[in-house]
């Protein structure tokens, strides 16, 4: 088990912006971009728009990987906290991990398609990932990430990070919603 530390930001120009982060000394992944499409699921006992959890197939590439997301909280500078776990099923076919969540009950709430660039900055911030994403009816966005294994008291200290990254990077108000909730509230 581990906590997700991250900061998303709506930005004008991703390609801009992808000039800018290599010019900064900012590498992109091999193999990116990624194509992922996220297939989100309701909970059987509880009400996963109520809790603020979240349980969704990844489709990244066509490889399944299935993630649970814990109630977030905010630290001190915005940047949201919260538990993690996946499970990457790489011989699985798309198919069968979605229908393995449908037929224990759970049902298929939406789905978030995007194209994502992964960038790193080994040096300065290792362990810290910066994505750039093209959301499909919901725009352009950076998001400053890092997974850590740690306890709580470490998440904190890693959101500090996070927000100072943001601020070097010149990135404006945070956009604290998840891109779930914001396709939701589009619908």
């Amino acid at each position: 088990m581990g906590f997700e530390i991250e900061a998303k930001f709506r930005v004008p120009n991703l390609s801009v912006l992808a000039g800018q982060l290599v010019c900064r000394g900012w590498s992109e992944s091999i193999g990116s971009p990624d194509i992922e499409e996220d297939q989100y699921f309701q909970g059987i006992n509880r009400d996963f728009r109520q809790t603020g959890e979240a349980l969704r197939v990844r489709l990244k590439n066509g490889v399944p990987r299935f993630t649970y997301k814990g109630v977030a909280t905010l630290s001190g500078q915005g940047v949201k906290v919260r538990r993690e776990m996946e499970l990457e099923m790489p011989e699985a076919k798309p198919s069968t991990a979605i229908g393995f969540l449908e037929a224990l009950g759970f049902q298929r709430v939406a789905v978030v398609r995007k194209v994502r660039r992964t960038f790193s900055h080994a040096a300065s911030w290792p362990g810290f990932i910066l994505t750039l994403d093209e959301v499909e009816e919901l725009g352009s966005f950076a998001e400053i990430e890092f997974l850590s294994h740690g306890d709580g008291d470490f998440a904190a200290k890693v959101a500090e990070t996070v927000a100072d990254i943001a601020c070097q990077l010149g990135f404006g108000e945070l956009e604290k919603r998840s891109y779930l909730r914001m396709l939701m509230e589009k619908a």
